[in-house]
């Protein structure tokens, strides 16, 4: 069926439409197509000013300012929604003690009153004439008494975290510049030159002098190309004068944007290296001891000495990991990056596990007893590989577009979406420590989760080194939490916590019922009587009988003519007693996704 519609429009809009068509039609008169390429490619086509009569649009927020200031009468949603409605161009501003400051990121803040280490500026600008900077940016008031947060703020041209607005600015020590440096920074400044088309000198402010957010791609991209140094676009915005910005060209070049992180380590000479490792609870990105205080003596089941003793957490521990996980999910970098920047971060975790996998596996062969060799091809060398495939999931996760009836005579589209289910916690055997952490966390993480882990009390030493590479990899700050202590303490507390939403679990029958009957007590009665189902071993040269055989065998992995031959793409897990769901491979994923179904009518 044909539908006729009208369209009403203005006197003035048809009148702009009339002269642009007849304008249209004088260009397609006079000048014939093939021509027209040949003037376009010289350069020589007419060009033809756009009437403003009638034209309907005006960019009136960039060409009037005065109309993304905030007018601070205004309740928390209405200042939300104005702050996200100007969000980059131009920015809501607002004057505070004098400065225009512009605002961006504005996020509600749930909480009654800001937090009590918040730090108060005074602003008489603003009804109440208090703002308070925070861990998580600049609360301001509403007229209702609720507040909203903002991340990120510019002061005159300087782009700032929110938090730290009202802070003295910290003036590092001036760097010395060798003579090859000196080149690179003249190098910096012919590109500064070239872009803003004027003279550079150590004070010029990049957005000052005409720089726009195009521009600063062209300067990263072309500081790239001629130094190889690789500059984030919010390096520029946080400091936009040239000096600053050729300093940061040259801390990169000496490696000062290494990641660090600081602990106190325990150091050991063992296998002909140095051996230096945490031996604390690691939390929203830090070491840090116990609550309680409480440690515990981690045992070399080689000739039953103490390695080091290891901070053991309770129940306040579990609180702490699983709220800064909950809090990196909800509202950190790691939900707002991209799939391909995660898989780029777990690609950079998989290097360094290599670069350090020496040091992994003297290190698990001390604390679980493993062979070194063994250690180093098949616990940490799998490790590696697993993190590796899991990396390239990242981005890979689809969902689906599904036929279904149409609501007649409209039409309906439903799709589905795979997301990640929020906080995960992992509880990992003695056997194989590294690897069982690898298969089950690499699949969390692609999948966008984030993780509590508490690693068996008795072999908890590779799970806090490999904290601590996380970190050095960029994985933000909760993300992955690492728990050491006994599994009736720590593990239950996790198992029980309301704010984890799945438990992956490997470890014995006993222990696995106890952790489903803290959910439900009946699911597992029937289980508990059945056999064991994790894998299975036909050798047989006859196809036909290997293949009868394998059908009929009860276990989630069946091996034919080998044994224990696993590798990173092949899902991998049992039957029965011998548990549920898979680690490896694309299965292992869905673990850790749920699908979400969207309909629409149009």
């Amino acid at each position: 069926m044909i539908k006729n519609y009208v369209v009403v429009i203005s006197a003035k809009q048809q009148l702009f439409i009339r002269k642009v068509t007849e304008i249209d039609k004088k260009i397609i008169r006079e000048i014939p197509q093939a021509e027209a390429v040949e003037l376009i490619a010289a350069g020589k086509a007419p060009r033809i000013v756009q009437p403003t009569e009638g034209a309907s649009y005006e960019p009136y927020i960039t060409s009037k300012p005065e109309l993304a200031e905030i007018d601070w009468s205004k309740t928390q949603q209405q200042l939300h929604n104005f702050i996200r409605g100007n969000d980059k161009v131009p920015g809501a501003w607002g004057t505070l003690n004098g400065e225009k400051v512009t605002m961006f990121g504005s996020k509600l803040w749930r909480e009654p009153v800001p937090p009590p280490e918040a730090r108060e500026i005074e602003v008489p600008e603003i009804p109440g004439g208090k703002v308070y900077a925070h861990e998580g940016g600049l609360l301001l008031p509403g007229s209702d008494g609720k507040w909203v947060s903002v991340d990120t703020v510019k002061v005159g041209s300087k782009t700032i975290s929110a938090h730290k607005y009202g802070l003295a600015e910290e003036k590092g020590e001036k760097i010395v510049l060798t003579p090859e440096e000196t080149k690179v920074v003249e190098e910096v400044k012919k590109i500064w030159g070239a872009i803003l088309k004027m003279p550079i000198e150590d004070d010029t402010d990049f957005f000052e002098s005409g720089g726009t957010s195009a521009d600063v791609t062209r300067l990263v991209e072309e500081i790239k190309f001629v130094t190889k140094v690789e500059l984030d676009n919010t390096d520029i915005y946080m400091g936009p004068k040239f000096e600053e910005n050729a300093e940061a060209v040259i801390r990169k070049m000496r490696g000062g944007d290494k990641i660090t992180i600081e602990y106190d380590p325990i150091i050991m000479n063992v296998n002909n290296m140095e051996l230096k490792f945490p031996h604390e609870l690691f939390i929203d990105g830090k070491f840090q001891p116990s609550s309680s205080g409480r440690l515990f003596d981690t045992i070399n089941p080689n000739d039953e000495s103490v390695i080091c003793k290891v901070s053991k957490a309770d129940v306040n521990d579990v609180n702490k990991a699983v709220a800064a996980a909950k809090a990196a999910f909800e509202k950190g970098e790691w939900r707002k990056m991209s799939a391909r920047e995660r898989g780029k971060r777990l690609y950079k975790l998989a290097d360094l596990m290599e670069e350090h996998k020496e040091e992994l596996a003297t290190l698990e062969s001390l604390d679980s007893g493993a062979v070194y060799t063994l250690a180093l091809k098949t616990h940490v060398g799998m490790s590696i590989d697993v993190w590796r495939y899991m990396a390239g999931w990242c981005d890979k996760i689809e969902g689906s577009t599904i036929p279904i009836s149409n609501a007649r005579p409209n039409f309906n589209l439903t799709i589905t979406k795979r997301e990640p289910i929020g906080v995960v916690g992992l509880i990992t055997p003695w056997n194989y420590p590294l690897m069982m952490l690898s298969w089950k966390m690499s699949a969390c993480l692609a999948a966008g989760n984030t993780v509590v882990i508490k690693p068996a009390q008795v072999t908890p030493l590779t799970a806090l080194k490999f904290a601590e590479l996380s970190v050095l990899a960029g994985i933000p700050n909760g993300v992955i939490n690492v728990l050491t202590g006994s599994g009736s303490e720590a593990g239950q507390a996790l198992a029980d916590h309301p704010d984890v939403r799945k438990i992956g679990f490997t470890g014995s029958t006993e222990i696995g019922a106890q952790v489903m009957a803290s959910d439900i007590d009946g699911l597992i009665k029937r289980a508990n009587k059945t056999e064991y189902g994790l894998a299975a071993g036909v050798f047989s040269k006859d196809v036909s009988k290997v293949l009868r055989v394998s059908d009929r065998l009860q276990a989630g992995t069946v091996f034919v003519n080998t044994y224990q031959k696993t590798d990173v793409a092949a899902p991998f897990g049992g039957f029965k007693q011998s548990g549920f769901g898979k680690d490896l491979g694309q299965e292992a994923l869905n673990e850790y996704l749920q699908t979400k179904t969207i309909t629409f009518e149009y």
